[in-house]
């Protein structure tokens, strides 16, 4: 009797370390799983985070693309309000020259016929009211 207890005994024995080892394999098991699983979670953190960098970067590039895309714009605004005053102040000018010639013409014409002034104001008041007369 001592000797089936025994064996029984072994054989539970034998049953326990088959299961410790099947559990000891099944708990190595897990851990290089969640080993595996640690470093793929760290590897998908990491690469979320250089995709961040890289949104980052694209959004600071379109960022300064619109701003430059504004300056420019108004850089072209501004080159054509200076174009257009540059416009101005040429007809201005040409203007101003004309008159300059006119009364160029005007000065010679009045030592031609030896007028002194207040000859030839009373001359272009007469002319003025001739105007005015002939219009009426």
């Amino acid at each position: 009797m001592l000797t089936t207890k025994n064996m029984a005994l072994e054989a539970e024995i034998k049953r326990l370390e088959k299961q410790t080892d099947r559990l000891v394999e099944d708990l190595n098991a897990c851990n290089e799983d969640e080993e595996h699983d640690y470093y793929d979670r760290l590897a998908s953190i990491e690469r979320e985070a250089i995709i961040e960098q890289e949104i980052n970067v694209l959004d600071e590039v379109e960022r300064q693309d619109y701003e430059s895309n504004c300056i420019h714009e108004k850089d072209v605004e501004l080159n054509q309000k200076f174009n257009s005053i540059n416009a101005r102040l040429r007809g201005t000018n040409n203007r101003l020259t004309e008159f300059v010639h006119r009364v160029t013409d005007l000065e010679k014409q009045v030592s031609m016929f030896g007028l002194d002034h207040s000859e030839l104001r009373y001359r272009v008041i007469e002319l003025e009211e001739k105007e005015d007369n002939d219009g009426k």
